[in-house]
């Protein structure tokens, strides 16, 4: 009986340790798997938050350059209004002389 017993102990004892590699195994897939789930949401996010960012800073972006285009064509319409006044002035002073 001891003989058995002894087999007996020793088939449990290869079964536990079968046992215990397949559970390693299964943790260190879930793990696996959590670990590229989260990742790829991260990414995602990140992906996402870049977009909506450049959007707005695109989008401001525009803003700032409609505004220089305006303050460019009233520069450019008082220059004009300018030089159209020193003329006017210059041919007033010429029919003084």
């Amino acid at each position: 009986m001891s003989v058995a017993g002894d087999r007996e102990k020793a088939d449990d004892d290869k079964n536990y340790k079968k046992d215990i590699a397949k559970e390693k195994d299964s943790l260190k897939k879930q793990v696996k798997q959590k670990r590229e789930i989260t990742i790829k949401a991260y990414q995602d996010s990140f992906s996402e938050n870049i977009i909506e960012y450049e959007i707005k800073v695109v989008s401001q972006m525009k803003i700032y350059i409609q505004g220089l285009w305006e303050i460019i064509q009233k520069l450019d319409d008082s220059c004009h209004e300018i030089a159209e006044i020193n003329k006017q002035m210059q041919e007033d002073f010429d029919k003084l002389k």
